[in-house]
């Protein structure tokens, strides 16, 4: 990534964290069972004028990885955050650097550091995409699909590849795994 230099470094005046719970739009089911809500810790930093965000990706249980919703809400409440208001920082390598003092919780970390670039390219009046090293405006993206039926899946496989997704994530678990990929493989190539 590049690294820009601001004018004058960003003073963090306040930071706030919320959680949030919004319902999806279609039940989605992994090996681990089925969610139908997505709980989400949110970050917002103020500074120079301007507000920066970021959304968590903790899960909820540690069922795929150790760090949770309530570990890293923790995490970013009682140190992360209290470490960085009031503080300057000239670009958002210095924020990476501030927290290399604290092992683990890099899904905590990751949430408060994007904040800080979301807020850093509010204030230099530049595309987050562009202070990233961006070289698009617009990338492509994927969609992940959960455990159906195999008919159902390869209903919404095709769905997606017309409406132009380029990548579909696949869930499956023990006996529902190699028939349902042999068949959207032979669906799209």
């Amino acid at each position: 990534m590049p690294d820009h230099g601001l004018r004058a470094p960003i003073v963090i005046e306040s930071a706030e964290l919320r959680l949030i719970e919004l319902p999806l739009l279609k039940p989605f089911t992994i090996s681990s069972g089925t969610m139908v809500t997505r709980v989400a810790p949110i970050v917002v930093l103020r500074g120079g004028g301007c507000e920066g965000y970021a959304e968590g990706v903790a899960d909820v249980l540690p069922d795929y990885l150790p760090e949770t919703i309530v570990s890293s809400m923790m995490m970013m409440r009682d140190v992360l955050l209290p470490a960085i208001v009031g503080k300057h920082f000239a670009n958002p390598q210095e924020i990476e650097r501030s927290f290399r003092p604290w092992r683990d919780h890099q899904m905590a970390k990751a949430t408060v550091e994007l904040a800080f670039w979301d807020l850093w390219s509010k204030v230099q009046g530049l595309p987050l995409w562009q202070v990233l090293g961006g070289t698009r405006s617009q990338i492509e993206v994927g969609v992940s699909l959960g455990i159906k039926e195999i008919f159902e899946t390869l209903e919404e496989v095709a769905l997606h590849v017309e409406q132009g997704y380029r990548r579909i994530k696949l869930k499956i678990t023990t006996g529902h795994d190699l028939k349902l990929l042999d068949c959207s493989a032979r669906q799209v190539p």
